[in-house]
């Protein structure tokens, strides 16, 4: 029987589906009680509304958070801007419940020929902002985003969160702050020798050693188990599916 093109899944740790953030990430820092304006790149169009999502940093959020035009979050309000024609976010007295990772997609509704109704489009941005306060560190290991600030040619150990289990093998991603570089890297690819994996005897645990840190090692790190699932569909086909189990914790990992 033939095997199918590959399906990526990826299950967070709390059983929420979530998309990976590619493109650029821009760091906004503030202080407690600011308001902050995050710039959407995602230029409204025909049949579509903008929405705003963030992944929570604080660990009493719920790790991914939907704003809409009518969401219930009175401190969060879409600003229309009439240079980029989109809705940028407006949030007012920024508190420690606000930090996170912010950004915003286009959702447009489907109709098939024969008037049924289709799934949303889901169409993101290529922006994801950071939302951080000036000189606090998000250091909380309960929390979903671990802060980390480095000098240029420090070496950082990012610790993991991700169990093994059999049948899975332990990845390390990194999504990069520089927008030359591809949106998603696989750190187990012997291409990158400046990485390496360094047993802890404390978690039991695979965490990352980064060494000689540069500016293109800025971004955001996470672990994942890799494992490959076969199904049977109906038409007796077999399809194969890359299933990636994402672990809590992400660190960001940032220029002092």
């Amino acid at each position: 029987m033939p095997v199918n093109d590959k399906v990526v899944i990826w299950v967070t740790g709390t059983g929420v589906l979530i998309s990976s953030i590619s493109g650029v990430i821009v760091e906004m820092r503030v202080k407690p009680g600011d308001n902050a304006t995050i710039y959407c790149d995602c230029a409204l169009k025909t049949r579509h509304t903008v929405v705003w999502l963030r992944k929570s940093s604080h660990k009493l959020e719920p790790s991914l958070i939907r704003f809409t035009e009518n969401s219930g979050h009175p401190r969060y309000s879409r600003v229309w801007n009439s240079s980029s024609l989109t809705y940028d976010l407006l949030v007012e007295k920024v508190t420690e419940s606000d930090l996170g990772l912010y950004y915003c997609a286009l959702i447009g509704k489907n109709v098939d020929t024969s008037g049924g109704r289709l799934p949303d489009v889901f169409h993101e941005g290529n922006r994801t902002t950071f939302l951080s306060f000036l000189g606090v560190w998000i250091s909380s290991t309960s929390g979903v985003i671990v802060e980390m600030r480095v000098k240029p040619g420090d070496n950082a150990t990012i610790y993991s969160d991700c169990t093994q289990r059999t049948g899975y093998i332990l990845e390390w991603l990194m999504k990069p702050l520089d927008e030359h570089q591809p949106p998603l890297i696989r750190l187990s690819d012997p291409n990158h020798p400046r990485y390496s994996r360094v047993w802890n005897n404390s978690t039991g645990r695979y965490d990352l050693l980064v060494k000689n840190i540069t500016e293109s090692d800025l971004g955001l790190y996470y672990c994942a188990l890799y494992g490959i699932k076969v199904t049977i569909a109906r038409n007796g086909e077999r399809v194969r599916e890359d299933v990636y189990h994402e672990g809590n914790r992400t660190t960001f990992l940032s220029f002092l």
